[in-house]
């Protein structure tokens, strides 16, 4: 069963004469937190997305606040990417490393023969 939860996560100032929510997290694994963000300082009426404790402030590419949903979908397929070539990178490190772990071996095992 998919737990999609997202929650505003949008701090607002005393003087905000608007209060429209701009900032959604989910919490992935346990570990990650995922904050989809609209209108960051530093990406004027844009969707963008950081995931802590990985990377921060990663453009979406999403320029309608209406787009919320796009947002959080596209954030998450690009989270999904990063985790996917993660995993593949770390199987080559890990088969790479048994690899040369078992020609050494192997070669003891041989030397100790002699």
């Amino acid at each position: 069963m998919s737990r999609d939860i997202w929650k505003d996560v949008t701090s607002y100032s005393r003087g905000d004469q608007e209060r429209k929510p701009r900032a959604f997290e989910i919490q992935i694994a346990k570990t990650f937190r995922l904050v989809v963000v609209w209108n960051h300082r530093d990406y004027p009426n844009e969707w963008i997305f950081h995931l802590n404790p990985v990377f921060t402030c990663a453009r979406l590419n999403i320029d309608k606040y209406e787009y919320l949903e796009a947002a959080k979908a596209g954030a998450l397929m690009r989270v999904k990417r990063l985790f996917n070539q993660s995993v593949v990178e770390l199987s080559e490190y890990v088969k790479q490393k048994n690899d040369s772990s078992d020609c050494s071996n192997s070669k003891t095992d041989v030397s100790q023969n002699h």
